[in-house]
């Protein structure tokens, strides 16, 4: 399956491990080192003006899904 571009997300680096969290208004930035609670987006121009503004980088953001076997 090829990914659709609109399927992307993208999160904003500070530095290794830690992440850029914005509140729901999205007017108070706080960071985090769990990247579960990083703000993920599908605008790649606002991650890269976040990531501007917090002198970050902007890194796309997949989620892993891992197939497993039931046993019965």
């Amino acid at each position: 399956m090829e990914d659709n571009q609109n399927d992307k997300k993208y999160i904003i680096e500070i530095k290794s491990g830690l992440y850029v969290s914005i509140d729901k208004f999205g007017n108070v930035y706080t960071f985090t080192k769990n990247i579960e609670k990083a703000t993920k987006t599908s605008h790649l121009d606002s991650a890269m003006g976040i990531a501007e503004r917090c002198y970050g980088t902007v890194k796309e953001y997949r989620m892993k899904h891992e197939i497993l076997e039931v046993v019965e």
